[in-house]
This record gives C-alpha cells, structure tokens and sequence, in this order.
C-alpha cells in the first residue's frame, strides 16, 4: 500500500528494465550510467578510474549521504561507498549460508545476534537510520540520501504474522531457491506455496518499513520540493518458467566447481519498478521503455548537472515532464558475460562459478523483446503488446525483426566494451 501510494504521485514506468545482473551489477549501472556486465567492474569492485554519481554530485556541491543493509558496497575493497560524504554500511544481513534458526542472523559473526521483534529484521533498521539522517539532511541546500535494503532478499524470514496474510497454514519454513525445476530438487508444490507467501510477507514488512521512511520526509514538509525515485534489482522466479524456482539455473558441481546453466531473463527477472516522483510533475503511468543505465543521468539531472561522456544512459527527466518525449530505441538486459568452458565469472554472489553454457541476452526495443545467446542457440522473440507475459514465441516468424534486434545488441555490446570473443561469438 505504501508503494502504491508512491506510485499515484510519480510518473510510474511500467516498462523499466534492467541493465546488468544481478545484485553488485546492477548497483554498478545504478551508481556509473554505463552496462557493466562487459567491462571492468561485473561483479566486484569500482575501479578508480571509473567515476559514480555520488562522486558527480559532490564536486557540485550536493551533500551525498548512503544508508545502506546490502552486502558488497565495501567487502573486500569493493568501495561503492566512494562519493559519499557519509556512508553507513550496516551488517544486517545473513551471507553464505541460510541459517534455519530464526533467533539469529548474521551467522559469519562470532557472536550472532538474535531476531526477537520485527525492529531487528534489516529493513526497519535501516529505514529508520534513513529517517535520522533525513533529520540531519534537511537543513542543507541540497542532498542526495541514497537507501538500500537487501530485504525481500532470501532468506524469506519476516515475521510470522506477515506470511499468514498469504497462506491460511503457513509455518515461516526456511525454504530455499532450487535455482532449477522445484519438483526436481525434491520441493513439493506446498514447499513453492510456502517460499512464495514467505516472500509476499516479506514484502509486505519492507513496505511497511518505507511507508515509515516516506511518511517521515511528507511530515517534515519536504514532499513540495524533494525527488523521490524508487527502483530494486532484479525480479524472481516462484514457478512461472517450467517450474523454475529461483533467479537462475545451477548445474551440478563438479571437480568441486560450481556451474551456471543456460539462464534466460524473461520478464519476471527483467521488468522492475521505477517510480520518479517530482513535485509540480503530472502522474500517470509511463509505457515506453527506459533502463537501468539511464538512472545515473537521471540522477544528475534533477541537480542541473549534465549528463557525463562516460554514461552509456539519459536523463528520464523529459519522460517524466512531457508523454512526447523521444524514446530510447534499444535496452539491453545480461550478466557478466563469460565464455563457456573456460571462464569463471562471480554471478549471484561473490562466489566464483563456471559458465558452462552461452547465457542468453535480453534485448528490448518499442513493444519487441528478444532473448539471444548465439545464432546456434534458441532465440525468443515476444511481441509485448500482444502478449505482456512474454509466453508465446513469435521468433520463426519474424526473422527480419529478429535481425534487427540483433544488430541493436550487438551495437550496445560494443558501446559497454564487450572484448572481441564476445562479439564474435554474438555476432
């Protein structure tokens, strides 16, 4: 309801997809304006010689502020928090395993530390430092409070309460994604409804805890002149694709090694919220498609400061002040590109696992969307005013747009600095 709310005073885009997948990518699209599924960054690290927003926003004299719960802004040397004139970074989230204890979480602490009320899950903690810090920031002549929770990430744990909104007998199991066929992997057709009205709960509770953060700036009087843009990462799947129960397809490990099976990213991975609130700005909802990489321009717009020669995105701002506005001709949507046989690319996690098939691109453009790994490989093609849920695939008998739409990607390859194996194996 909170996000609904959001959504009838924005400009709503119903078409936003995303660029590089998934969690660490997407953030690296968000924070640079460029595709980096094929350049330096994929799943890792900013390189110093890549500049981010933050960073853009600072030297304009914005003060930059980052309350954040999602892992990987700065393990290891990652440094997403560069740009930031303060940066909280709070350990709120379970990594490497599920535990099934519900009592605690964080279970890489030597001493973890327990879940007894709903203020202890990640999202109502860091909503309400967001709150505190949009105290602090009001008083400045400009800010940019970026917020970012992990939740409804797995494990699907919210309060008890929340999944029996969703599932008359629901128990609050721990279920894990199969990242295959759930039947396959031994999950009974209870076990997905179980995981599916965890995740609905979870849901719920995050949008509860934003209803918080959103209420707070509308009771300090800021709505009449504060931007509000709202996105996430990336979808999931709960069964829908042949049964398919989780964000991609795992391959048996072997010699030790874990693999990626051929993993294409329909709708439920690709399309995601975007919700621009501008005060002074008319609502409706917004067909026409926009992108990830078009966030980081965005972004600098509404601050007055021009887009950047090394965004590979454009402001949405003439789509949200005027439904003529031109429109983008081509989204590309794709993990870090790896080789099969030979390369290991960190997809999912920071975890590093072998490619063992070409991975599919997804390539939008006016109402078509594509699916492309290889001329050798099958080819998706949907029509998506006909057919919205991408269930029929019209590729056969469209072969010249098919073509099209191929020479669309492969340009955009080039453009994000796909090496040259990439593009001729694409090409």
């Amino acid at each position: 309801p909170n996000l609904d709310a959001l959504a009838a005073r924005s400009v709503d885009f119903r078409r936003h997809h995303i660029g590089s997948f998934p969690t660490v990518p997407t953030r690296a699209d968000y924070f640079t304006g460029q595709y980096s599924f094929a350049n330096a960054i994929g799943w890792g690290g900013l390189p110093k010689d890549i500049p981010n927003v933050p960073q853009l926003l600072q030297y304009g004299g914005v003060t930059t502020a980052g309350v954040v719960d999602t892992p990987f802004f700065r393990i290891k040397g990652y440094n997403w928090d560069r740009g930031f004139d303060f940066f909280y970074d709070l350990e709120l989230q379970q990594v490497g395993q599920l535990t099934t204890d519900p009592r605690h979480r964080n279970p890489s602490r030597l001493v973890p530390e327990p879940w007894i009320t709903e203020f202890d899950h990640a999202a109502p903690q860091t909503m309400t430092l967001a709150e505190k810090c949009v105290e602090q920031l009001v008083d400045r002549d400009r800010f940019f409070l970026y917020v970012d929770t992990w939740d409804p990430h797995e494990p699907w744990d919210a309060p008890i309460w929340y999944g029996k909104r969703y599932k008359a007998d629901f128990q609050g199991r721990n279920i894990k994604p199969a990242y295959g066929n759930y039947a396959e992997h031994g999950l009974s057709d209870d076990d997905l409804a179980e995981a599916t009205a965890a995740y609905k709960g979870k849901m719920t509770m995050v949008d509860r805890w934003i209803g918080r953060l959103l209420d707070r700036i509308d009771s300090m009087g800021l709505l009449d002149d504060t931007a509000i843009v709202f996105t996430t990462d990336h979808g999931f799947n709960f069964g829908e694709r042949g049964g398919q129960f989780g964000k991609m397809i795992a391959g048996p490990a072997e010699d030790g090694e874990r693999r990626w099976l051929r993993s294409p990213l329909h709708r439920e991975i690709v399309e995601i919220p975007l919700l621009i609130s501008i005060p002074g700005v008319e609502t409706r909802q917004e067909s026409r498609l926009s992108g990830a990489i078009d966030i980081a321009p965005t972004i600098a717009d509404l601050f007055g400061i021009e887009a950047q020669d090394w965004m590979h995105g454009r402001s949405l701002l003439d789509y949200v002040r005027s439904a003529d506005a031109a429109e983008d001709d081509v989204i590309v949507s794709a993990m870090p590109l790896g080789v099969p046989g030979r390369a290991s690319v960190s997809v999912v996690d920071d975890v590093t696992r072998s490619v063992i098939e070409w991975q599919p691109i997804t390539v939008a453009a006016g109402k078509w969307v594509m699916l492309f790994a290889t001329w050798d490989d099958p080819i998706e093609l949907y029509d998506t005013e006909a057919d919205p849920d991408w269930l029929n695939n019209v590729a056969s008998a469209h072969s010249d747009i098919v073509k099209e739409l191929h020479a669309k990607m492969v340009a955009q390859l080039r453009r994000a600095g796909a090496d040259a194996e990439q593009l001729e194996a694409r090409s």
